[in-house]
């Protein structure tokens, strides 16, 4: 039951968009997972993004999970900046949590008319951008995890990179890095990169999809210990 109630928490179908797409995936390690990824539209040319991993899994992870995202939509309705928003949100888990738990986060905004991908980080794993040309860019998303600390003004900043047609960001969580094989060895940062550079430029849809299997196929029979999770963003 807890795992159909979160089920119904992620998105059921990517925004409708124009001039860009985005699409996302999760993979959970156990039957309720404690990663978190949606889409908010604004309207058709721009879309808010997140990406969260609550710390540990399983049901109490799952409720955490939901709380984020339950206070992240109410304060996309009110005129805050990406700073300003996580912050607050910070403050709001601060506030619930009791320092119980920590959630790493990113929340971005791709905005079509622009080409630019703007977004606060808050300790999550880098912001990946995979341009036309092959060239792989790795960004480290910034910020500190939520939810521990009220005071975190100074360490919150807004990034962002533009992106030409054909250009796509790759957000990820530590489940798709930290995968291990049968032997303990890590998938890592540098080999998932090279999977990235090496995907065929198909759908987007279909290139998180070759992503994963590449995890998967490297873990063979391994246990999954965490859970994975990828968004991707591609400027048509």
């Amino acid at each position: 039951m807890a795992q159909q109630i979160q089920r119904s928490l992620l998105p059921e179908s990517s925004p409708e968009t124009e001039g860009f797409k985005v699409e996302g995936l999760m993979v959970p390690a156990l039957e309720v997972a404690g990663d978190y990824y949606d889409f908010i539209p604004f309207s058709k040319e721009r879309v808010g993004v997140v990406v969260a991993d609550v710390s540990g899994k399983g049901l109490d992870s799952g409720m955490v999970m939901s709380m984020t995202k339950s206070t992240l939509h109410t304060l996309t309705k009110m005129s805050l900046s990406l700073r300003e928003l996580v912050l607050a949100l910070n403050r709001s888990l601060c506030e619930q949590l009791h320092h119980q738990k920590f959630i790493s986060l990113i929340y971005g905004e791709y905005n079509s008319t622009r080409g630019v991908f703007r977004w606060a980080g808050a300790g999550q794993e880098h912001v990946i951008v995979k341009r036309l040309t092959k060239e792989v860019e790795v960004i480290k998303t910034g910020g500190i995890v939520l939810g521990m600390e009220f005071n975190i003004d100074h360490i919150i900043k807004e990034q962002e990179v533009v992106l030409n047609k054909g250009d796509r960001i790759i957000l990820y969580t530590d489940g798709a890095t930290e995968a291990r094989n049968p032997a303990g060895e890590m998938f890592g940062l540098k080999r998932f990169i090279e999977v990235i550079k090496n995907a065929s430029e198909s759908s987007l849809g279909e290139f998180l999809s070759y992503i994963k299997d590449q995890i998967q196929e490297f873990m063979q029979d391994a246990l999954q210990y965490d859970d994975i999770t990828l968004v991707a963003i591609e400027k048509e």
